[in-house]
């Protein structure tokens, strides 16, 4: 915040000073590729954290499968119940990070807890 306050006072220094208005814009272009690049790189960072984190979950997923599947096969049933559990156990594995995404991806969700549901509510009791 405090780079943003100094880059705008800085920039009404010059225009107040009159120094040119080359000069003000080239200025102005310079520091907004900087803040540009700012931004593509905290990006980069983000993508490459939410990569290492979908490998991790990927791994964890493998290692629950492999010991859910080791333990059905060394459990003292016959075929057919073995057979019924890791179906079952799949069916869960499956449809609960659908349930935890469409969750975590609804817009109603979104738009509430981001406070914009005041904010609009807020604007049309002003319009009204």
């Amino acid at each position: 915040m405090k780079d943003f306050l100094y880059f705008i006072f800085r920039f009404l220094f010059k225009a107040w000073v009159k120094k040119g208005q080359r000069d003000v814009v080239s200025d102005l272009k310079a520091k907004s590729l900087v803040t540009y690049l700012h931004i593509l790189n905290g990006a980069r960072m983000s993508v490459m954290g939410m990569v290492t984190v979908l490998l991790i979950l990927q791994m964890v997923s493998f290692g629950l499968a492999l010991m859910i599947g080791a333990a059905v096969f060394l459990a003292p049933f016959e075929l057919n119940l073995k057979l019924w559990i890791v179906f079952a156990v799949g069916g869960f594995l499956f449809v609960l990070p659908i349930l935890g995404i469409s969750l975590l991806l609804s817009q109603r969700l979104w738009y509430r807890l981001s406070g914009a549901e005041k904010m609009v509510s807020e604007v049309l009791e002003k319009q009204a």
